[in-house]
């Protein structure tokens, strides 16, 4: 007698049809983690198909090195994940709440750190020239995705590719970075001055600004109005 495939079925009730996935062929980690994904696919076409109903779009996590990671503030004491090293807060509070969220990368890159004998996953990056600090970036990146066996979320990408770093050098150390007073994104060693600076100081306030925004406000595309613009170009001006 033939023996129908079972099959998971996950309904979305916001399109006509229904997606089936085949479970009878899960063998190998691989087989479990394709189904995994597919049905973390499914919660985020779902998700959207209901944001777009109420006229909503909720902003993704970033990662930005001068704002807490939890709250979007900008920080003037940084309290840093004293495994890694590479996130910052505000407080130990709000440390301890995005823990869940930032355990598995911050393994990782400890993991890194033991296999190269070093404190930190940036070690060697001062003095390289901007392809090799490139090629280091995307080698740490890369190592991360092999350990937790997944692609890391945006966010995650960006503590790599956007670290506190002196823009000359490439220092890593904060202890030896001083940033800068008015956007308070870039940063530089006791042993350089990047001139170049300026002409990229304003733009980087206000993408900082804009990241706050949407974290305290939201984004509403139906309801979007010339006095919700106002507000925001208020808001990037303060």
């Amino acid at each position: 007698m033939h023996k129908s495939k079972k099959t998971f079925t996950k309904k979305n009730k916001h399109t006509k049809n229904s997606e089936h996935i085949c479970t009878s062929n899960i063998k190998t980690i691989e087989d479990e983690y394709f189904l995994h994904t597919k049905l973390q696919d499914l919660n985020t076409k779902a998700s959207s198909a209901k944001n777009y109903t109420k006229g909503k779009v909720f902003v993704r996590e970033y990662f930005v090195h001068s704002l807490c990671q939890v709250c979007k503030k900008e920080l003037k004491t940084p309290v840093p994940c004293k495994k890694c090293q590479m996130i910052n807060y505000c407080c130990e509070e709000h440390r301890r709440e995005h823990w869940v969220s930032h355990m598995e990368i911050c393994e990782a890159i400890e993991n890194i750190c033991e296999q190269r004998n070093t404190s930190h996953v940036m070690e060697g990056a001062v003095n390289l020239s901007p392809s090799e600090f490139k090629n280091l970036r995307m080698l740490n990146l890369s190592l991360c995705q092999q350990i937790i066996t997944r692609e890391l979320d945006l966010w995650e990408r960006e503590m790599f590719l956007h670290p506190n770093i002196c823009e000359i050098c490439f220092e890593f150390n904060s202890g030896k970075l001083t940033r800068c007073m008015n956007c308070n994104y870039s940063s530089s060693c006791n042993l350089h001055n990047n001139d170049k600076h300026d002409q990229w100081c304003n733009a980087l306030l206000i993408y900082q600004k804009i990241i706050q925004y949407y974290f305290n406000n939201g984004y509403n595309y139906i309801h979007l109005s010339n006095l919700k613009c106002k507000e925001m170009y208020l808001y990037l001006d303060s």
